[in-house]
């Protein structure tokens, strides 16, 4: 299942790509393919942002009429546009012990910030924290055109990073 919705913005037009994808069984979902996808978004599509969550649910995608666990991130990656903005040195040194990722061309590099495996809830508050230091930055401002692209799992991710990131337009 996917959606697009695109808005005219002062700067051109936004895009928000949500897409939900059905697995049977969680040994099938294709983390280790996150990256590689993001490495490509960020080369040849200008990638803005991208969340990835992982929720547990039925491989067709329907639900059921009951309570079920909110999705996870499994990673956030920040297009080179922000990295750019926010500066290189504070990109890559998020207030946790992981390692960001440098993806795209190095003279102007994407940061993807992989949280495990989808399975902790935990990964919230890395993604908190990550969010929080990357919207730190002196003059980051509210979020300008945006291409993004999510979600390893049956559950819509909207994409836009939460509050409060705010990558720099």
């Amino acid at each position: 299942m996917a959606g697009l919705r695109t808005t005219r913005t002062k700067a051109g037009v936004a895009q928000e790509i949500t897409l939900t994808l059905g697995y049977t069984s969680s040994a099938d979902v294709p983390l280790d393919a996150i990256e590689s996808l993001a490495a490509a978004l960020v080369d040849e599509h200008g990638l803005v942002s991208m969340l990835t969550m992982l929720r547990a649910a039925r491989g067709d995608l329907t639900l059921t009429p009951r309570l079920e666990a909110p999705p996870v991130p499994v990673s956030f990656t920040l297009g080179s546009r922000d990295v750019n903005a926010i500066g290189l040195t504070h990109a890559r040194r998020p207030p946790l012990a992981l390692r960001p990722q440098l993806l795209g061309a190095l003279t102007s590099p994407a940061r993807h910030y992989p949280f495990g495996d989808g399975t902790n809830a935990v990964a919230w508050n890395a993604f908190q924290h990550v969010t929080t230091h990357l919207g730190a930055v002196p003059g980051a401002v509210s979020p300008g055109p945006s291409r993004s692209v999510g979600n390893a799992a049956p559950e819509p991710c909207h994409c836009r990073a939460a509050p409060p990131y705010s990558p720099v337009g």
